[in-house]
């Protein structure tokens, strides 16, 4: 079916299936492969995030205006939801800590899907070294469904 075309309400409610397999995560930006992503993010992590919190702290070039069927967005968007209709996962974005709040160095379409379908945690991946600056501004949480004190 060719969804591009189709009225927005029209679209195929899709669900977000996190990958959360380490080996994958180099998945979440499009300039990296498996080896590259390893170099450049040797000591990445994950943890969990309330969506609407970490949209507020997202710098101004990271968020997105209007939805993800907007004009500009529209043609990522119909490959995700066609991706993840076929049964597809997604890997979680790549934030990094920036002056202002945080930007979002890959997953940007991911992250604008999650808001509209109103996902309320969303995962993300960081460099270790920015764990403490991420969790002041988003509050890291465990995985859903995990116990408390698990590290997530």
């Amino acid at each position: 079916m060719d969804i591009f075309h189709l009225p927005d309400e029209q679209w195929p409610r899709v669900a977000l299936h996190w990958d959360l397999e380490p080996a994958h995560f180099y998945r979440s930006m499009d300039d990296h492969d498996a080896e590259s992503f390893a170099r450049t993010f040797p000591d990445i992590e994950i943890g969990w995030v309330e969506s609407d919190l970490l949209h507020e702290v997202l710098v101004e070039y990271s968020r997105r205006i209007g939805t993800p069927f907007s004009k500009r967005y529209r043609n990522k968007t119909a490959t995700l939801v066609a991706h993840l209709e076929s049964g597809g996962s997604v890997t979680p974005p790549v934030l990094m800590p920036q002056a202002k709040g945080l930007s979002v160095r890959g997953g940007n379409h991911r992250l604008g899907l999650a808001r509209h379908l109103q996902v309320a945690m969303v995962p993300i991946l960081f460099c270790a070294a920015d764990r403490d600056a991420i969790d002041a501004l988003v509050a890291l949480k465990p995985p859903p469904g995990a116990e408390p004190g698990e590290d997530g």
